[in-house]
């Protein structure tokens, strides 16, 4: 009767060794799996672009005026600047004439304007051009929202009150070059440019890298 009891006994141990091995061998090949989100690292298009603009210029980018003593004459350059990152913004006012318009044409620069340099008959003026943040460039406009809804940029008068004066004193005599022949071809220009700050110590370090001097 004992006999058949550890008979039994054996039996029963087979039977949990068994079921303990078969629940060891399902954990060896079982698949431990999850997922996570990807990280992905985004860049912004950034831009600096900048345009000079006068009303009144004909075809040819001229605007011509007449100088009469003692009088004044409507002239607003400008310059419109997209900046998505911080950038200064240039203009050089050239008078091309080697003895000058100075002495014929008076003009004050907008507030905003500080004065760089000078050379010859070009004077250099520069302004900081806050950036306005990521964004992207589209059909000539910059966007910085995700509506395309809102053009963004910036308009920067060059001169200020916008006009230039003749003095009121200014004979024939001034009029004309040293050979005593009237003075032809007066003009001022204004071209304007603008770049990004960042990488740059001074003001005259981005000029010198726009204009390649």
């Amino acid at each position: 009767m004992k006999a058949i009891n550890r008979k039994k006994l054996m039996i029963v141990l087979i039977a949990a060794a068994v079921a303990l091995m078969m629940l060891s061998g399902a954990a060896t090949y079982a698949y431990l799996t999850d997922a996570a989100n990807p990280v992905v690292n985004g860049f912004s298009e950034n831009v600096v672009t900048a345009s000079i603009d006068e009303t009144g210029i004909n075809a040819q980018g001229i605007k011509y005026y007449e100088i009469i003593p003692g009088i004044s004459d409507g002239m607003d350059p400008s310059v419109t600047v997209y900046n998505t990152v911080d950038a200064y913004v240039f203009v050089k006012v050239t008078d091309n004439v080697s003895n000058g318009t100075t002495h014929l044409i008076s003009y004050e620069m907008a507030p905003g304007w500080t004065f760089l340099s000078e050379s010859g008959n070009e004077r250099v003026y520069y302004r900081e051009s806050a950036g306005l943040g990521s964004g992207w460039f589209e059909n000539g406009k910059l966007y910085t929202d995700s509506t395309l809804s809102e053009e963004k940029s910036a308009v920067y008068t060059i001169m200020y009150p916008e006009s230039v004066s003749y003095d009121a004193s200014l004979v024939n005599e001034d009029m004309l070059d040293s050979g005593g022949d009237l003075l032809t071809g007066l003009a001022l220009s204004f071209k304007g440019g603008a770049i990004q700050k960042e990488g740059f110590a001074t003001p005259a370090e981005v000029y010198a890298e726009m204009t390649g001097t």
